[in-house]
């Protein structure tokens, strides 16, 4: 998170990509504040929150343990 503070402050004008894991989508730590540089960005900052598990079929990243091919597939 202080990097990409680090980055917004300096005026950091290239893209970043975050995968972001998380056991479960209802315990994402510091989600708001991250979604909040999301939108400082202003389309510069790409976030993938991944979750060890899904069991209710809700979560919309990624879920598993991370691996080469998540962050391949996040990466496009």
């Amino acid at each position: 998170l202080q990097v990409l503070r680090f980055a917004a402050a300096t005026g950091y004008t290239g893209r970043i990509t975050l995968l972001y894991g998380n056991l479960k989508r209802d315990e994402i730590a510091l989600k708001d504040r991250i979604d909040a540089l999301v939108e400082e960005f202003g389309g510069r900052l790409q976030v993938h929150y991944a979750v060890d598990s899904d069991p209710d079929g809700k979560h919309s990243g990624p879920v598993g343990l991370m691996s080469e091919a998540m962050i391949r597939e996040c990466l496009g």
